[in-house]
């Protein structure tokens, strides 16, 4: 799949895609950086709904269908993990995250991915569309352009987990 035409929104209108009646299998070759966390499976599926950055993340991975609010189901696609595992991308589509300060990001071309345990958000892609984030040891502020604070998120055991208002 060639993300350039999922930046716009217009699948339907790439020449890039391959037809259905091909049988090739697409691979997505942009590696999605995912860290192995070993950890109390209680725990993990307790942080499966949280929101975390990721540095070598260069989209934007989302676990659950239900957490989406535009969606379009995608079949054969796949992504390489840093381990060279490939998963499956079950759609795309847009999400938004209410911080706890009250702004709204809407994150756009989202990749379901259900084979995940975290969601991810992409440093790369904030910084794209102008966001910048300033970390320290205790957490991490989202900034716009204009210097006022989107968003917040905090050091939980290394990895940060943005401030997320719970639906």
């Amino acid at each position: 799949m060639n993300m350039s035409c999922g930046d716009n929104g217009y699948f339907d209108e790439c020449k890039d895609i391959k037809s259905d009646t091909e049988p090739a299998k697409v691979v997505h070759n942009e590696v999605i950086g995912l860290i192995t966390v070993n950890e109390d499976p209680a725990l993990s599926k307790m942080r499966r709904r949280g929101w975390y950055l990721a540095s070598r993340c260069t989209v934007h991975v989302c676990n659950s269908r239900d957490m989406f609010v535009e969606y379009h189901p995608l079949s054969g696609h796949e992504v390489i993990l840093d381990n060279k595992n490939h998963v499956e991308v079950a759609g795309i589509g847009s999400v938004v995250l209410r911080f706890t300060t009250g702004k709204v990001l809407t994150l756009s071309n989202v990749f379901h991915i259900p084979a995940i345990s975290k969601c991810l958000v992409s440093l790369g892609k904030l910084a794209k569309i102008g966001l910048s984030m300033s970390f320290d040891a205790g957490g991490v502020i989202i900034v716009e352009k204009n210097r006022q604070t989107v968003g917040e998120g905090y050091n939980e055991d290394g990895l940060f987990r943005l401030r997320i208002v719970e639906e």
